[in-house]
């Protein structure tokens, strides 16, 4: 392990650096603003870098508070105090930006960027009019960094922005793990931008479209990420709104929701990285949705509880019909659902398991499913966005089965990002 000493110059931080990287050492680039954060001033610089660090690493693992705990200087220059409230049981994070992530967001935030590099020149004291070093640049820079660091990681902000995430229905990290990113900073970087000039409730609705928004589109996934810089160009509060607007006009015409979504929806890729079934797991969150089949479990406590993601068509009857991986994992033939029913289900095709639910509806029975009516089981057709005549289906119908469900997926999509 090499240990950078805080009166270290820049100069010798970078060849450090490259000695480093010669030797296949992989070192980010925001290993190298750490260092350089804790080489500016040999009395904050190391704490304030220790917060950016600790703080992340808090979000995922309370349990460390105790060994940051020991860290006495740490504590000593005041920052333990700002991130204790990390250590506090009762709080699950759903959201919880890495390292690099909260100085993704420190940077649009304090310094308008979103290019690392860019913080990198400040920190060696960089004048880009003069094109020469100054110290007090440096000096300068660090203090935006520990005041960025310390707005990110202070537990009113980060609550109350969680809370408009859990609002629009992304309330449990498992949804959010894999669709965290650039989307996820920016809009972290936007609520605290315009928390104390915009009304809470025209801030949550502007936050919450925007996250949704961009992860339907991609918007900062890929060479979009381009889009971030022109993005924060708009974060003012008589600016906003009516970007958000454009942008709405520009990408999210009916053509969208009718068709780009739906064809979105046939892409192999992990199902819990997706990012367009994120939004779909939180608009049935956010209407109250029962898992497939429950009457009574909500989808917000199957992801709580950790639920089983289970096969519409069950994967065991496809591959005996001779269907092949990619065909039986389609996103349209998966479904939240309790593990108890799952395991009932078995290897059954829908036709004879819906049929048992049915048999057992006519006869006033609650029996496993616990559906006593027509009405209700309908209902909870319609919130998983199951094809009615699903009834009458076989493996012969599996792809007309696929291509109703994509499309009643997308339905429910626009309407939770219209309302």
């Amino acid at each position: 392990e090499t240990v950078i000493r805080s009166d270290t110059n820049s100069a010798t931080v970078a060849q450090i650096f490259v000695d480093l990287n010669s030797k296949n050492t992989v070192l980010k680039k925001a290993d190298y603003i750490g260092a350089m954060i804790s080489s500016v001033d040999d009395k904050q610089g190391p704490s304030v870098r220790k917060c950016f660090d600790n703080f992340s690493r808090l979000l995922q693992n309370p349990a460390q508070y105790k060994e940051v705990a020991n860290d006495k200087q740490f504590a000593k220059d005041g920052f333990l105090k700002k991130i204790s409230w990390l250590a506090k049981k009762k709080h699950k994070p759903i959201y919880k930006p890495d390292y690099e992530d909260v100085l993704n967001v420190v940077g649009q935030l304090k310094f308008n960027i979103i290019k690392l590099d860019v913080i990198l020149d400040l920190l060696k004291g960089w004048n880009t009019k003069k094109k020469q070093y100054e110290t007090s640049i440096s000096r300068q820079t660090l203090k935006k960094l520990e005041a960025g660091v310390l707005e990110v990681s202070n537990e009113y902000n980060f609550l109350s922005f969680e809370e408009i995430l859990k609002g629009i229905g992304f309330v449990d990290y498992s949804i959010l793990q894999n669709n965290k990113g650039a989307a996820l900073n920016f809009v972290y970087a936007v609520y605290l931008k315009l928390k104390n000039k915009l009304p809470d409730r025209k801030l949550a609705m502007i936050i919450g479209k925007w996250f949704v928004m961009s992860l339907l589109t991609s918007r900062y996934s890929g060479a979009g990420y381009a889009n971030l810089q022109t993005d924060l160009e708009f974060v003012e509060k008589d600016k906003i709104e009516k970007a958000l607007d454009d942008i709405e006009k520009d990408k999210l015409r009916q053509d969208f929701w009718d068709s780009d979504l739906v064809i979105d929806l046939t892409k192999s890729s992990s199902y819990r990285a997706n990012s367009t079934l994120a939004v779909l797991h939180a608009a049935m969150i956010n209407d109250g949705t029962r898992g497939f089949l429950s009457k009574d479990t909500k989808t917000f406590q199957l992801f709580q509880d950790k639920g089983q993601i289970h096969h519409i068509f069950p994967q065991d009857f496809l591959k005996k019909k001779g269907f092949v991986e990619r065909e039986i994992n389609q996103f349209a033939n998966l479904v939240p659902t309790a593990t108890k029913i799952n395991g009932h289900i078995k290897n059954k095709p829908p036709k004879t398991y819906l049929d048992e639910v049915r048999e057992g509806v006519k006869k006033g029975k609650e029996e496993f499913y616990g559906f006593i009516d027509e009405k209700s089981l309908k209902t909870n057709f319609e919130q998983n966005c199951i094809p009615e005549d699903i009834t009458k289906m076989t493996e012969r119908q599996y792809e007309t089965f696929l291509k109703q469900r994509r499309k009643l997926m997308a339905k429910k999509i626009e309407k939770y990002y219209k309302n």
